[in-house]
């Protein structure tokens, strides 16, 4: 996760970080096709995302950090779905 915003140090590591342990074992993928959510936000954007399983968990605490820390403002309010269809990529 990035720094803090008080603290902008960066963090370095000696090596590489094995992320697979947080990701599913047999990961499902959604699609839907969306816009930016920063200027300019120009619409024909795909979206992959990763459909989290029953041990992917995280707190409200942790997930406004992340948010935060990751998402400060964004240009966009929250979209109605309107006619958008999601699509589960099986692999």
């Amino acid at each position: 996760m990035p720094a803090p915003a008080d603290n902008p140090k960066p963090v370095v590591t000696d090596g590489t970080v094995d992320v697979s342990p947080l990701l599913p074992a047999a990961p499902k993928y959604l699609r839907y096709s969306g816009s930016l959510t920063v200027p300019p936000c120009t619409e024909g954007v795909t979206w992959l995302v990763v459909e989290p399983d029953a041990k992917t968990q995280m707190s409200p605490d942790q997930i406004k950090k992340l948010h935060d820390r990751t998402q400060p403002s964004s240009s966009r309010p929250l979209q109605p779905a309107g006619a958008r269809e999601v699509v589960e990529l099986i692999p």
